[in-house]
């Protein structure tokens, strides 16, 4: 929408750059200084600069951005690059990105096994991203410049439908001063707008995806006691989201569910709200707010309003109270079948994480849903021409290529088939995820896929964020080591780590025997030495038992 570009002295250019489109106003300004008088600049056209250097010169350029100003872009530059060579800069980025990556020390089985696994533990690093100037300002989100507090770091880029189901939980484990920070970002675009972020880029909200999924980030963050952040005006934030009658949200408390007809996505967006609804109930029993507690807890279980007991799927239902018809769990079509966001019935019917204990009770007991399982992962896939594109990395109905269905493969050990989770997992990770340029089978998502993988070989899953523990799956490293909090240490041994040997024959906590087929937080956060020992068969026995499994409970 609108750029400029100018020379600013023999030897420096400065600059902007500002778009609308996915994000509805998105602006960079920039100051590169070079290592080279610029001979013949002119400006041609859209004030696009073209410059010349003397033959046979090695040029170099520094450039350095901000969200405030051409000026702001020089500090940043001058305080970050200063009169650094490229090989230190080189040097620097090396050694930090090496320090990052080593947050988690792994031995993999084999070196393209390293190579899957670190680059996703990269793609978990990369964002969000900061936005603050190194004098503290930054474009706000209110549009207007702000001059934040020394050390007050603030980011944007936050594709919070995907990252709170694995990204953000993982970095709980090994950077919780991270979260921290992204959770203060949020609270002071709440001082400036009154709102939380659902799919914000460049501190532009795009709205973009359903859910107010900031809110399971922040819960889980305060059910762990993790400081550093306001948690009443976290709080606060929390119910002006969730009682915003816009995407759907009065309907959903004016109905129960969101009528299919009345809201895009009824079923999908019904779901979600349901989840996040348990997390507000669980932050408001932690401060004591529990008249609050109880009637997020009632919303929370919302989700039963949409369970047809004839078909046993989550479907659109319409305000009559009759259910939407014709029904085809297969379609997944945007044109035709509108109750589901990017997915079907299969898929969104297995989403219920706060609740999911009483929910086999309500299809009808372990070996009922186990068999249903059984059907999503096998039940061939027939594409809808509509949507290709988003369902993708296929298991029958599973769609890994998708956030929707990450926490599917875990559900076994719900049900006292942890084996069946197990070699689930595996074939995800050795089928879906590869060291070639193509190697992920969908969008990242900002790290989510990649973080999915990343804890799923070290043998967790957070199938619920903000519940307290982790899913046990089955860990694909030899080893590794993870530095938490206060100097403590997550140590992980595989024995008889290999790609046959996927299946949990036993295992140790802190040298305990250990036959529960979920971890608590407060052992991965808090430090312990896990040890596994595979083989290539399943143990049954091994999670089966009722006071083994996890427990997942909306109302209690």
């Amino acid at each position: 929408t609108d750029c400029g570009v100018e020379q600013a002295g023999k030897r420096s250019v400065k600059g902007f750059r500002r778009s609308k489109g996915f994000v509805r106003d998105h602006a960079y300004y920039f100051w590169a200084d070079f290592s080279e008088d610029l001979t013949g600049a002119q400006e041609r056209g859209d004030s696009l600069l073209y410059v010349g250097v003397p033959a046979g010169k090695t040029l170099v350029v520094k450039l350095g951005l901000s969200t405030v100003s051409e000026e702001g872009a020089r500090a940043n530059l001058k305080k970050e690059v200063g009169t650094s060579s490229f090989e230190r800069i080189f040097a620097e980025a090396d050694a930090k990105w090496n320090a990052a990556l080593s947050s988690v020390e792994a031995t993999c089985i084999d070196e393209d096994h390293a190579k899957i696994f670190y680059t996703a533990l990269y793609h978990s690093l990369i964002m969000p991203n900061l936005i603050t100037d190194v004098d503290g300002k930054y474009c706000g989100w209110d549009g207007k410049v702000h001059q934040g507090g020394d050390g007050e770091d603030l980011y944007t880029n936050y594709s919070l439908w995907d990252t709170y189901r694995a990204l953000h939980p993982f970095f709980n484990i090994i950077c919780p001063e991270m979260n921290v920070k992204f959770i203060n970002s949020w609270l002071e675009r709440y001082r400036q707008i009154g709102q939380l972020p659902i799919n914000e880029y460049g501190i532009c909200e795009t709205f973009c995806m359903i859910g107010y999924h900031a809110i399971p980030v922040i819960a889980d963050a305060i059910s762990q006691g993790i400081g550093g952040f306001d948690y009443d005006l976290a709080y606060e934030a929390m119910k002006q989201v969730a009682e915003d009658p816009l995407r759907g949200v009065g309907r959903y408390k004016e109905y129960g569910y969101i009528p299919s007809g009345m809201e895009g996505n009824s079923v999908s967006k019904t779901v979600e709200y349901c989840y996040d609804d348990w997390c507000i109930a669980k932050v408001a029993r932690l401060l004591g707010h529990e008249d609050e507690a109880d009637y997020y807890t009632k919303r929370s279980l919302y989700y039963r309003n949409l369970y047809d007991p004839g078909t046993k799927f989550l479907r659109g239902r319409l305000a009559d109270g009759k259910w939407n018809e014709p029904f085809n769990p297969l379609q997944t079509s945007r044109l035709n079948h509108k109750d589901y966001t990017e997915g079907n019935a299969w898929q969104y019917t297995f989403y219920v994480p706060q609740d999911m204990t009483s929910y086999i009770d309500i299809v009808g007991g372990d070996d009922v849903f186990e068999s249903r399982l059984d059907e999503m992962f096998s039940t061939d896939f027939t594409k809808d021409v509509h949507i290709v594109a988003d369902v993708t990395g296929l298991i029958g109905q599973y769609a890994h290529g998708n956030e929707p269905s990450h926490h599917a493969a875990y559900l076994y050990d719900f049900v006292g088939s942890p084996w069946k989770t197990q070699s689930l997992v595996s074939r995800i990770k050795q089928d879906l995820y590869t060291s070639s340029p193509d190697g992920l089978c969908g969008n990242d998502d900002c790290g989510q896929m990649s973080s999915w993988y990343v804890l799923s070989c070290l043998g967790f899953y957070p199938v619920t964020p903000a519940i307290g523990y982790m899913v046990i799956g089955s860990p694909s490293v030899k080893e590794a080591t993870i530095r938490v909090k206060d100097g403590a240490k997550l140590h992980i041994v595989v024995e008889n780590a290999s790609d046959k040997n996927v299946y949990i024959q036993g295992m140790t906590v802190d040298g305990v025997p250990y036959g529960k087929s979920f971890l608590p937080v407060d052992k991965l956060t808090g430090g312990a030495e896990i040890r596994f020992v595979m083989g290539p068969e399943p143990n049954r026995e091994w999670g089966r038992s009722a006071g083994d499994r996890p427990v997942s409970i909306a109302n209690q």
